[in-house]
């Protein structure tokens, strides 16, 4: 891929993306549940409506949610670092951000919306594991990272070779 400063990386694979992006669940879901716990257990003793307890631990949630993407969009979360990629913005290459980072987690904690655009991205080919046209996943892993040249896409190649040999007949048909 090219950024727009017109720096050249490799985008990191949609699975791995996913798979990391799992575990990013995960490590939320446990810390949630670490925090959710005693608190709905201490609201269940209490005279507290089950709305009130409801409206408490979705608030305590999307906290942690935020939190975690703040970390995420500022250092990079576990998964980020479990799967050697980076979330980067394509315009400047740089990291999303502290405040971008937590709503891009909130937006992105409603996990079945999330597993239906990641597969719809695995099947298409077309993106890696992230609905967005400003970010891309940054593979660090990759040769162009550690200053190798770019490796053409055997597919682009195989469809240039196709249309200049289209053109080639075309041009030795008129011609003969």
């Amino acid at each position: 891929m090219v950024a727009a400063s017109g720096e050249q990386f490799a985008a990191a694979p949609a699975a791995r993306v996913f798979w990391c992006r799992v575990l990013d669940g995960a490590v939320v879901a446990a810390i949630a549940a670490s925090v959710l716990v005693p608190v709905l257990a201490a609201l269940g003793r209490s005279s507290v409506s089950g709305g009130t307890a409801a409206a408490v631990a979705a608030l305590v949630w999307f906290a942690l949610v935020f939190a975690y993407g703040m970390v995420s969009g500022s250092v990079g979360a576990l998964g980020d670092h479990a799967g050697g990629f980076r979330a980067v913005r394509l315009d400047d290459g740089s990291r999303p951000g502290v405040w971008r980072g937590g709503w891009r987690a909130v937006l992105w904690s409603f996990v079945p919306l999330y597993a239906v655009i990641t597969v719809v991205g695995i099947f298409s080919g077309s993106m890696a594991g992230d609905w967005s046209e400003r970010y891309s996943t940054r593979d660090l892993r990759a040769g162009i990272e550690r200053g190798m040249p770019p490796v053409p896409d055997p597919r682009v190649a195989e469809r240039e070779a196709r249309v200049a040999a289209r053109a080639a007949a075309r041009a030795q048909r008129r011609s003969g």
